[in-house]
């Protein structure tokens, strides 16, 4: 089975990303010289590191060769867990916030539970179990808003450390965790391997089902993670929190270089990927371009990252054979 480059050491193969990167940058700050001045790279780092995130865990399921389109409602439930837990039931902020990441494991669990289980398609379940998530959102706060968040709670989305803002702290964190998973545990080899090829993988003792659920409780924690920062930041949580994150989350592991057939990407992936959405976001706010030309770039550079894995693999499958004659 061919071997998959899954740490930093596999940075190379991203070069040509880091020249688009590279290349977005220039665009935008000769159109605003304002662009990679600190304040805005801060910014920038701020904006993304939400998606980023869930982006994360998302990554671990496409490495499996799965997808969870309940993301963004998953962010939505966990911001209203976390907000009900400090404001009706009065419980510490550590105390909800914990409560609150154990409350989207078990979600996601549970979808991981179900799809290996019965044997439902990953992506008809989600986009159902989508639709049920928002619908109780609507039913738990009855369409209203959660406000009156206490203080120190805003702090994880508001305040820095040493000039960095906490949700960007957060978001390294998560990069550094979830690479010593991948790169530094058996749990991390075996998501590759049952990615890669499910077949070989259960033939190898390796326990697909179980890897399968891991990763979508993983899934369920950064998506707590990404809803408990954001409701932090937006000093408030509206029912539709988390609307359409779980776009943000693809986008981020696709443009990454991660394969949606399973078992090809990494955490460097992740981040780059997290950075040229980021900087795509921003970057068309600065130069004044209408918001709603994110959402046509934002699948523009979705598409051409689809295209480029398929062609990608064709080239792969065509060397491959030619080594063998």
């Amino acid at each position: 089975m061919k071997k998959v480059k899954m740490g930093w050491s596999g940075i190379s193969q991203y070069s040509g990303l880091v020249i688009i990167l590279v290349i977005i940058c220039i665009i935008f700050q000769a159109k605003n010289p304002l662009f990679l001045t600190f304040d805005n790279v801060i910014a920038i780092l701020r904006q993304l590191s939400i998606y980023g995130i869930v982006g994360i865990g998302m990554g671990f399921l496409i490495l499996n060769g799965y997808l969870d389109l309940t993301v963004g409602s998953m962010i939505g439930i966990c911001g209203v867990t976390v907000a009900y837990l400090m404001t009706a039931a009065n419980l510490p902020i550590w105390l909800s916030v914990l409560l609150t990441l154990a409350a989207g494991g078990a979600i996601g669990a549970f979808n991981g539970a179900v799809i290996t289980y019965t044997g439902i398609p990953a992506f008809i379940f989600t986009l159902a179990m989508t639709t049920v998530y928002r619908g109780i959102i609507y039913l738990v706060t009855d369409g209203k808003t959660i406000s009156n968040l206490p203080k120190a709670f805003l702090a994880i989305g508001r305040n820095n450390i040493m000039g960095i803002p906490i949700a960007i702290i957060i978001f390294f964190a998560t990069l550094i965790i979830a690479w010593v998973i991948l790169n530094r545990t058996t749990f991390g080899r075996s998501v590759y391997v049952a990615g890669g090829n499910p077949l070989a993988a259960k033939y190898s003792g390796i326990n697909n089902r179980k890897i399968t659920i891991l990763c979508y409780m993983i899934c369920g924690v950064t998506a707590a993670m990404a809803g408990t920062v954001l409701a932090a930041k937006l000093s408030a949580v509206q029912p539709t929190l988390g609307n359409s994150y779980e776009m943000e989350a693809i986008s981020v592991a696709v443009i990454g270089g991660m394969s949606l057939t399973g078992g090809v990407g990494s955490i460097a992936g992740i981040l780059l990927g997290a950075l040229v959405l980021g900087v795509i976001d921003n970057g068309m706010i600065m130069i004044g371009l209408a918001s709603y030309w994110q959402m046509v770039v934002k699948g523009i550079v979705i598409v051409i990252a689809v295209i480029f894995d398929i062609y990608k693999k064709k080239g792969a499958l065509t060397i491959r054979k030619i080594r063998r004659k």
